[in-house]
């Protein structure tokens, strides 16, 4: 290999080098809010078991106007999540109730099992994502590209 072909190779590699955060960002948003979709699922699997603990019912929290979810088990806040910056909750539903501002409150009981809601979170770049609790077992099912509805 003769120095001007080295030298193509390594313009060539820098050149793909130097792209690699650009399609980094692409991503970057889908991740975040992946990331917070766990961080709020970790959120009421922490309330299921501070309820199993403590055989008291718990509630989560989501606040719609400050962008942050906790636990509340007898008064006691835990588990405070804000989320990231660029990641909204965008609506809670929990029964026939649709909350897009304020705070929504979701109980979770002693035995496990969960008011059964749906959360949607949403960011500027990705897809929303809407996360259903099942209410027996209060595990979650996520629906990616899941669509505003007005």
């Amino acid at each position: 290999m003769t120095l001007m072909e080295l030298m193509v190779v390594l313009a060539i590699a820098g050149l793909l080098i130097s792209l690699v955060p650009v399609a980094g960002r692409a991503f970057s948003p889908r991740l975040r809010l992946e990331g917070a979709a766990r961080r709020v699922d970790g959120t009421v699997q922490w309330a299921r078991n501070a309820a199993a603990l403590d055989n008291t019912p718990a509630q989560v929290c989501y606040d719609l106007t400050e962008q942050a979810c906790w636990v509340e088990v007898g008064g006691e806040v835990y588990a405070f999540y804000p989320l990231p910056g660029g990641i909204t909750f965008e609506r809670v539903e929990v029964g026939d109730t649709e909350v897009r501002r304020e705070v929504a409150r979701v109980t979770v009981y002693p035995d496990g099992t969960v008011e059964p809601h749906r959360v949607m979170l949403g960011t500027a770049g990705a897809p929303s994502r809407l996360i259903a609790y099942d209410r027996l077992t209060g595990l979650p099912t996520h629906e990616i590209n899941a669509t505003e509805q007005p």
